[in-house]
């Protein structure tokens, strides 16, 4: 009797399904249209991120807290 090992099928699986999801993301990179609204939601999302620092920033100086650059300023004029 031979010993099957269950991690074997798993590895046959997970080679399958990694093939078939790099196929789908290549065809996806040549889809023009979809990397368009791709570079549109990331520019979003970027100005939303940015706004979001922003508003980190000013409720951190109006609670009199540190921020991230004030500790970074104080780690750098220590060293």
């Amino acid at each position: 009797m031979s010993e099957t090992n269950p991690y074997d099928s798993f590895r046959r699986v997970s080679a399958m399904w990694e093939k078939g999801l790099n196929g789908l993301l290549f065809q996806s990179i040549d889809n023009n249209p979809l990397i368009q609204v791709t570079k549109l939601g990331i520019e979003a999302n970027s100005r939303y991120i940015e706004m979001l620092k922003r508003n980190r920033e000013l409720m951190a100086n109006y609670m009199n807290l540190p921020t991230k650059n004030d500790v970074a300023n104080a780690v750098k004029q220590t060293i």
